[in-house]
């Protein structure tokens, strides 16, 4: 495992969403305020920006007062009926006996909310009306809410902007992640952190060139080492994928397959067992995984061999 080599036991620059997050402490602040007073909010920023992260710091946030937070995501909810039973499944067993519809101060968090049907965003405009959610929070890229009603648009109450991070939160993001075993040089983080466009890419730079360096045995990464597999992966990248691409979304389960994969268990055979689930269907998440551009396979030498594609 290349990670064992600098002292982890893990993969400390994984992408799944975390809630520790750096910077945007303005937004935090405004984010809880607006939530606990019942708003409806809307967060606007880039792919791998910290808006899942947001969400759920927030649901850490609200779960320690007398609300009920329920994250919901877009590419999951296809369905008015699926949407309405994510709520029903987190009232307490006092409520199932009050024969209560949905948990009391309900906030519902939507993740990718470009992405819920009309059917869905409609639903719960109605549900916000009749007092049956508390407060809403809705997380997009930059698009135009437009599967969302007039009627719901005008609801919303607080429009989050979510800035571009600058290259301290950046480098702040790598000293958090590695704690007192960091390989890196100051000017090797630097370098990085200007070569990233979002705190997502930064922590996939970041394992990359750790995978690299312990490749070639290298202990301590210093900003020539930086500098040389930079210029080595943008030799390598075809001309027609260097036009910026949005990264397609992985479903839960493609997620955690994603994350095991990153700790290197990579055939179909030991993420099956990692995970407990059969062959055949980690064999379809994968190759689904690949058409999205998010896996890619290492070895075609049996079994197959993958590993996560930046």
């Amino acid at each position: 495992m290349w990670y064992k080599k600098f002292g982890w036991t893990e993969n400390v620059f994984s992408t799944r969403p975390n809630p520790n997050l750096v910077g945007l402490e303005k937004e935090r602040g405004e984010l809880g305020d607006s939530a606990e007073s019942g708003r409806i909010l809307w967060i606007i920023g880039k792919i791998g920006s910290g808006k899942t992260s947001l969400l759920l710091l927030l649901e850490d946030i609200l779960k320690k007062t007398n609300k009920t937070p329920v994250i919901l995501e877009g590419v999951d909810i296809n369905t008015k009926e699926k949407f309405l039973s994510c709520f029903k499944r987190h009232r307490k067993l006092s409520e199932k006996i009050l024969l209560r519809k949905y948990p009391k101060n309900l906030v519902a968090l939507l993740d990718e909310g470009e992405k819920f049907p009309s059917e869905v965003t409609e639903t719960l405009r109605t549900m916000w009306d009749k007092k049956e959610v508390f407060s809403i929070v809705i997380a997009t890229t930059d698009t135009p809410l437009q599967n969302f009603s007039e009627a719901f648009r005008d609801r919303i109450g607080k429009t989050i902007n979510l800035p571009t991070p600058t290259r301290g939160d950046l480098v702040e993001i790598i000293r958090k992640r590695v704690v007192d075993k960091n390989p890196f040089t100051s000017e090797a983080m630097i370098i990085i952190a200007e070569n990233s466009s979002s705190p997502r890419r930064l922590l996939e730079n970041c394992a990359e060139i750790c995978r690299y360096c312990a490749e070639k045995d290298i202990k301590t990464i210093q900003k020539d080492t930086v500098n040389k597999y930079i210029t080595k992966t943008r030799q390598e990248i075809p001309e027609k994928q260097k036009t910026p691409t949005k990264r397609a979304k992985l479903s839960p389960t493609q997620q955690r397959i994603a994350d095991v994969i990153e700790k290197e268990v990579n055939t179909v055979g030991e993420i099956a067992k990692e995970l407990n689930m059969n062959d055949a269907a980690v064999r379809t998440q994968v190759e689904r995984m690949i058409k999205k551009g998010r896996v890619e396979i290492v070895s075609d030498e049996r079994p197959k061999r993958y590993r996560l594609k930046n």
